[in-house]
């Protein structure tokens, strides 16, 4: 028998005006430190923030998360010092999973990201809660980070326009999990300001801010974290720079190291229950800046290629081009989640 979230399934796709009310996001703040309690409880992993910035005190801010797995949203929101509404675009969650309710209790706005007109509306539904004085958390990589070689992906632009819009301060925030002991550690940096800054320079300094706080985080242990006896600085923790315990060389890996890590990524996402095998269309999309062409870019058109008909025996070019294909196919995230996720 699969769970269905009955109310979220009305509720998610009320306008702007009707998603939540005044009183709603009033009643919100002044039950955070209850709801706190509660996603501390819920979120079943151990939690240590290592780094957070000094912030003030009756201000909202936009928290810029890194997305890296799904108990990222419940951990971010146990160490963040103050009522946040997150945007959240994972209709299966939304529909089934019974922890979304706890989610929706403590503030949360839902996007159908595969829907023009639903982000288009989402984008207002986070200006409405910014300027009645509340915060709001998204994750502008728009999905789970599921690159093997890039601490940061490529960040969606609405993190600068609301920034712009509401006029208020953008808070890079990561949290890294290593799995063998169930433990997060957290890290946030100092708030940005996209004042007079292009769209660009906005996202570049996010992306990079984003990418060096997961880097860093990913160089300390658990106990390493729990040594420590405060909580540091941004300043603090980036002059932390603790020494790898191990180094590792490609060369010196066995098997297959591609679909080694799509394995890893796979136990990722199963901690959390699916109950739609199509899911990925909207869980593995990437944002692509229109006029920036990347490696990948160089090979889509082999994705265009209809082998079915052509016969590569009778073109000798063909044939690594196949191969290349092929291999695409099978070290791609999605197509790899589709075939492999309840396996």
């Amino acid at each position: 028998m699969v769970w269905t979230n009955h109310y979220l399934k009305r509720v998610k796709n009320l306008d702007v005006t009707h998603f939540t009310t005044n009183f709603g996001i009033k009643l919100r703040r002044i039950a955070y430190p209850m709801m706190n309690t509660i996603i501390k409880k819920a979120n079943g992993k151990k939690c240590i923030l290592v780094s957070y910035p000094k912030l003030e005190k009756d201000e909202n801010y936009i928290f810029a998360a890194g997305h890296s797995f799904p108990g990222d949203i419940g951990s971010n929101l146990s160490v963040i010092d103050r009522s946040v509404y997150t945007l959240l675009g994972t209709t299966d969650q939304v529909d089934h999973n019974p922890q979304m309710n706890f989610l929706w209790a403590n503030g949360m706005i839902y996007v159908n990201k595969l829907d023009s007109s639903s982000r288009k509306e989402a984008y207002k539904k986070m200006v409405r809660v910014l300027n009645s004085g509340t915060s709001v958390m998204l994750f502008p990589e728009g999905v789970l980070n599921n690159t093997e070689n890039l601490n940061c992906g490529t960040l969606y632009p609405g993190v600068y326009y609301l920034s712009l819009e509401t006029n208020k301060k953008v808070v890079p925030i990561v949290a890294n999990y290593n799995v063998e002991d169930n433990t997060v550690l957290i890290a946030a940096g100092e708030p940005l300001s996209f004042e007079n800054k292009s769209k660009d320079l906005a996202k570049r300094e996010l992306r990079d801010t984003i990418a060096t706080l997961r880097f860093d985080l990913s160089r300390i242990t658990t106990k390493q974290a729990e040594d420590l006896n405060r909580v540091l600085s941004p300043s603090e923790f980036l002059k932390l720079n603790p020494e790898l315990n191990i180094e590792l060389y490609r060369k010196d890996l066995k098997g297959d190291l591609h679909e080694q890590y799509l394995e890893f990524r796979k136990k990722i996402y199963n901690e959390v229950k699916w109950t739609n095998g199509d899911c990925w269309e909207e869980e593995i999309m990437y944002y692509k800046e229109h006029d920036l062409i990347d490696f990948e870019d160089v090979y889509a058109f082999i994705d265009k290629i209809d082998f079915d008909h052509i016969d590569p025996k009778k073109y000798i070019l063909l044939k690594p081009i196949l191969e290349e294909k092929q291999r695409r196919e099978k070290y791609d995230p999605k197509q790899y989640m589709k075939k492999n996720w309840n396996k």
